[in-house]
């Protein structure tokens, strides 16, 4: 989403404030949320778009495996923790054979960008022998966090990838929020595997409590493999060149270049969720800096002169 130094992302949509009600009634065809103390998963990146608009974590770098990322919210009006919350790709919740995970590359690079992602490994290893270079699963378990109302916590693939500011990963928390992606608390996976991703064309994401009971399921197009069916929770994401985005803590998941406002044809926001679709809440910790005025950042497509 938006980090606040390389004018990725439009600067005026801020982080939801504790005082923010968000246990209002689902409007008529609107999924209903999550009851206490769970997370919400709000934003998925599983198709990187090609070129620098696919640098979702603000690096330099497009890494069609490492950019992926997984973003989840408070939606409560008190704290939660997340220590011992687990995601997991269907090949990490149901191993076997795997899963086919993009297209094949092409033998020489491409001098035009295209929307359609083609650089991941066709084919995993069919099966987890267990070391880095081939670990074919994506698995994350949260360390001790508490995430006040409205907070956003993003999780980052981290395959091939560089960050700045505070950074976790599944051993210990962040020292702090991330100016960089509009002051969520950031995490990476530091997968060392080009097979640890997720599928471009079908795959599902799992949220597990710390009981390792199924919380939340996010699928999208036609797996191989099921996901839990007495998840409290499960939701069909639509084909997306980009991210799969949330609009508003009861809203539907949209294809982020199908956003309204502030982020409408952009590819993805990392860090920045308002808990109600159009509003634009002032966050719940710190004031929030005059921003500098909006500049063409990567993710928007260039207007036709």
């Amino acid at each position: 989403m938006m980090p606040h130094t390389n004018s990725m992302f439009p600067l005026t949509l801020i982080l939801a404030a504790a005082a923010v009600p968000v246990w209002s009634s689902p409007a008529a065809g609107q999924t209903a949320t999550l009851p206490f103390p769970h997370p919400l998963i709000t934003e998925i990146l599983y198709a990187v778009p090609s070129g620098q608009r696919g640098d979702a974590n603000g690096d330099g770098t497009r890494d069609a495996v490492g950019d992926e990322f997984i973003e989840l919210v408070n939606p409560h009006d008190k704290p939660i923790q997340l220590k011992g919350y687990t995601l997991l790709d269907s090949d990490a919740y149901s191993p076997g054979a795997p899963k086919s995970v993009g297209t094949p590359a092409p033998a020489k690079p491409s001098t035009k960008p295209t929307d359609m992602p083609t650089d991941k490994p066709v084919t995993k290893p069919a099966h987890d022998p267990g070391t880095e270079s081939t670990r074919a699963e994506v698995r994350f378990v949260f360390p001790e966090l508490e995430l006040k109302p409205g907070q956003v916590v993003v999780v980052f693939n981290g395959y091939h990838q560089k960050f700045t500011g505070p950074v976790g990963d599944t051993t210990k928390p962040p020292s702090g929020t991330n100016d960089k992606f509009h002051d969520a608390y950031v995490f990476t996976m530091k997968n060392e595997s080009p097979y640890a991703a997720l599928g471009n064309e079908a795959d599902f994401v799992v949220l597990l409590d710390p009981d390792s009971k199924p919380v939340q399921v996010v699928k999208w197009g036609k797996t191989t493999k099921n996901p839990p069916k007495d998840a409290l929770l499960t939701e069909e994401a639509p084909s997306s060149i980009g991210s799969v985005q949330r609009e508003g803590v009861h809203g539907k998941l949209t294809p982020h270049r199908d956003l309204k406002g502030e982020l409408a044809g952009t590819f993805c926001s990392p860090g920045v969720f308002s808990l109600t679709p159009g509003v634009d809440p002032p966050t719940s910790t710190t004031p929030t800096p005059t921003p500098p005025k909006p500049t063409t950042h990567p993710y928007r497509p260039k207007s036709k002169p």
